[in-house]
């Protein structure tokens, strides 16, 4: 930190940013020294404030700046940063991997632990993984802690990726199964506490694919429960809520997927003391189960009792507090 801070200062002498403001940015590129050289000149010439420079790559800022490397003039943050790790020069299975790690939290992990979430027995990449890890090692995309044997890429290599690369719930099938399996709860069996080191996983999956085709509302369900046993009830809710909107859109609003969201969803309301919207919720939910399964069936009783404890809730708050 002490190096990335000195060679931002080095580029960057007025007083606007302050010491936290520059160690925020530092750690939200990774430590990445093109990238902090870049900042640092941009917040130079064009007087961005940090909050600005945070989104330099999205917003593609104007920077009109000449970095070291090769003595480039850069018009543009997000531009250059693209030209700089372009991957039209990529294999298909390159790119591949790379959208993997785009969807991977910024951190080391292990070969082992990769391997397990990225390739399966069916796997058209099962072959070249090791290989393709390490030449994208070699080529700089990927860094990798040898003594561990583990991986990691760049936070701002991973904007660029999803940037040039939008990524689609299909880019990433078997990770996106892997980390949905990972964060289910089972209820008989299942210590949510167990469950909590997938968080992170779950919400890089959901930050890095913009996506309401349907195929992400199991893994917003599945994280959405992990977060209220966690304790974190409004994260819980804001992912059911685009979670039951996805399945309203493309299941109908009587489909057991819409009413497993909708469940879901009344529970955290009923946390939160909505009782209003959370008897609702869990009504419709008690009826499309009645109506599409048998008799009897576990989740037609789970939500009928979930019913009658809100029930039980507004009896004892007559004044149910709003959110």
């Amino acid at each position: 930190m002490e190096q990335a801070v000195a060679l931002f200062r080095k580029h960057y002498t007025r007083p606007q940013l302050q010491e936290q403001d520059i160690r925020e940015l530092i750690m939200a590129v990774d430590y990445h020294t093109l990238t902090v050289e870049l900042l640092a000149k941009t917040a130079q010439v064009q007087r961005y404030d940090a909050a600005t420079l945070r989104q330099a790559v999205e917003r593609d800022l104007r920077a009109n700046v000449e970095v070291s490397r090769q003595s480039t003039t850069v018009e543009k943050v997000g531009t250059y940063l693209r030209t700089v790790f372009s991957m039209s020069r990529l294999s298909e299975t390159e790119i591949w991997l790379l959208k993997q790690f785009a969807c991977l939290p910024a951190e080391f992990l292990s070969y082992d632990l990769l391997k397990a979430l990225l390739i399966n027995e069916e796997s058209p990449y099962a072959d070249v993984f090791a290989e393709t890890l390490a030449e994208l090692t070699r080529k700089g995309w990927l860094l990798q802690q040898a003594d561990t044997d583990s991986y990691k890429m760049h936070a701002i290599i991973g904007e660029v990726v999803r940037t040039e690369h939008p990524i689609r719930p299909a880019d990433v099938e078997d990770l996106l199964s892997a980390i949905t399996q990972r964060l289910r709860i089972d209820q008989t069996k299942d210590n949510p506490v167990d469950k909590f080191i997938w968080i992170p996983y779950g919400n890089a999956l959901l930050g890095a694919i913009h996506d309401d085709s349907g195929e992400l509302s199991t893994l917003q369900n599945n994280l959405a429960v992990v977060l209220q046993a966690l304790g974190d009830y409004e994260g819980a809710r804001q992912l059911l809520e685009k979670a039951l909107q996805s399945d309203e859109k493309n299941f109908g609003p009587d489909h057991p997927t819409t009413a497993v969201s909708s469940s879901n969803l009344a529970l955290v309301l009923q946390a939160l003391g909505d009782y209003k919207r959370a008897l609702e919720l869990s009504g419709k939910a008690l009826a499309i189960f009645k109506k599409a399964l048998p008799p009897g069936h576990p989740y037609i009783q789970t939500v009928a009792e979930i019913y009658q404890a809100i029930l039980a809730d507004i009896a004892q708050s007559p004044k149910s507090p709003k959110r």
